[in-house]
């Protein structure tokens, strides 16, 4: 609750200044501790002023920003970020850029590369982290730091609910990880 009032108008404000500019932002909130009469009214100037939707779903924990995103716009390219850092103004203009050159890839701002040894992963600690380059080797891409998802880029299983939450329920990163992989779609 206190993180959308005092962060999200921040990250907000950076996505609205972009040199590209998205078709649509959409801030997920979860109906637990929010309604379109509970929103800080900070929340309220950006959607009026800016035209940001505020929509509402289940508390996914950090999963409630690509799945209802999947759910809603199945056939749009999607690009997630966080609540709580602030974005260089060409963020979405180098991704969609990249998509451009590479349409059925994942792209990601800041990815972790696995590290394999004797056909297994090593303990995460151990993995090259924080690649910002281009790399052609598998990547761990950080939803966070504004992952672009071209459509039907994760596997079908992506929106299982109950599959996901048995699974990895605090593993977002994770799961959308493998549900790529599953799917056959490379990350940049």
């Amino acid at each position: 609750g206190r993180r959308a009032v005092k962060t999200v108008p921040h990250v907000l404000a950076s996505l609205l200044v972009q040199t590209k500019r998205p078709d649509r932002i959409i801030l997920w909130l979860d109906n637990e501790h929010f309604s379109e009469t509970r929103l800080p009214r900070k929340l309220l100037s950006m959607r009026d002023k800016y035209g940001v939707e505020i929509r509402f779903f289940f508390f996914f924990r950090s999963y409630k920003k690509l799945i209802p995103s999947l759910h809603l716009c199945p056939e749009d390219i999607l690009v997630t970020v966080d609540d709580d850092l602030v974005y260089k103004r060409r963020l979405l203009e180098q991704l969609y850029k990249a998509h451009l050159e590479t349409p059925d890839m994942r792209l990601c701002a800041l990815g972790h590369q696995p590290v394999i040894e004797h056909g297994h992963f090593v303990p995460y600690k151990q993995w090259i982290h924080n690649v910002t380059q281009h790399s052609d080797r598998q990547l761990f891409p950080l939803g966070g730091s504004g992952t672009l998802y071209p459509p039907h880029s994760l596997y079908a299983d992506v929106t299982d609910t109950d599959l996901f939450m048995r699974l990895a329920p605090q593993a977002d990163d994770v799961w959308f990880w493998v549900m790529g992989e599953m799917a056959g779609t490379k990350t940049r």
